[in-house]
């Protein structure tokens, strides 16, 4: 539950951040995602927010078979955490992921003009307090994602840092 909480100031204080920034930055830019980490005790917790353009190449509701697969095949690359994020390390081993596409396949007859897709990460690192830093491998699997904007918090340290296809890496320390 506390690392929950911890979730919810990483992203208050993300906000902040990025409103702060909102000259380079500002919700739901092509091309641009958000990225929350939450380390504390043996858990981590990781959330990625991004237009739905930025990993399949378009951000309207699904319409034909080839674009149903297209998403299909989307969730099945970011269901294995290895193609997202590698931890130098803490031994850690996936304990929960969910990725929320709805915005894509629903037919809620509510409109979406922007979709996005979210995807959560729950970790189980017996040593998550050896974690020195992480890499991140979105860059190299979507073309179209140029900028990550990553806030991360440990239970002694907080930063942030835009991430992109020549600078993967999150130093937690």
């Amino acid at each position: 539950m506390f690392i929950l909480l911890k979730v919810a100031a990483a992203i208050c204080i993300f906000s902040a951040v990025s409103a702060s920034a909102a000259h380079e930055h500002s919700a739901h830019i092509h091309g641009h995602a958000e990225l929350t980490i939450a380390i504390e005790k043996n858990n981590v917790d990781l959330n990625l927010i991004a237009p739905a353009e930025s990993l399949l190449g378009f951000e309207y509701k699904v319409t034909t078979p080839e674009e149903a697969l297209k998403v299909s095949a989307m969730k099945k690359h970011l269901s294995e955490h290895k193609n997202v994020i590698h931890f130098d390390s803490g031994e850690c081993q996936i304990k929960h992921v969910n990725i929320n596409s709805s915005d894509m396949l629903n037919d809620d007859h509510h409109e979406h003009p922007h979709a996005e897709i979210s995807i959560n990460y729950q970790f189980h690192c017996p040593k998550a307090n050896e974690i020195s830093s992480a890499t991140l491998k979105l860059f190299k699997h979507y073309n179209k994602l140029k900028k990550i904007y990553a806030m991360w918090l440990t239970s002694s340290q907080q930063g942030s840092i835009v991430l992109d296809d020549k600078n993967t890496k999150i130093n937690f320390q």
